[in-house]
């Protein structure tokens, strides 16, 4: 008896990477992959989320003076984060074809 080895979804691949960063590889059953981009995804929005929280209206003092400095770092690891946002979702999308392309 065979066993039917069922296609992955492309749309739903890239709706679980959209939602949730990490969840398209789940889905693709690259569990290990998947498992590091989500850590990696939720620890950099624990960091922004703290950073937020150090840059400050004007004229208001606190555990950084120098906002400029705050603001710039935490800009630069907003790019970031929204570059491994989007590769996660192109890599999700690539995984989805070579995994679909290997059944025929």
């Amino acid at each position: 008896m065979m066993q039917v080895v069922k296609r992955k979804s492309m749309a739903l691949t890239t709706i679980l990477a959209f939602l949730i960063m990490g969840v398209g590889h789940i889905y693709l059953g690259r569990v290990k992959r998947g498992f590091v981009i989500f850590v990696i995804g939720f620890v950099a929005s624990i960091v922004l989320s703290a950073m937020s929280g150090m840059i400050l209206p004007q004229g208001e003092t606190g555990p950084l003076t120098d906002d400029t400095v705050v603001l710039g770092i935490f800009l630069c690891l907003v790019v970031v984060m929204l570059g491994l946002f989007a590769w996660q979702i192109a890599d999700a999308r690539e995984q989805c074809r070579r995994y679909n392309d290997s059944l025929v």
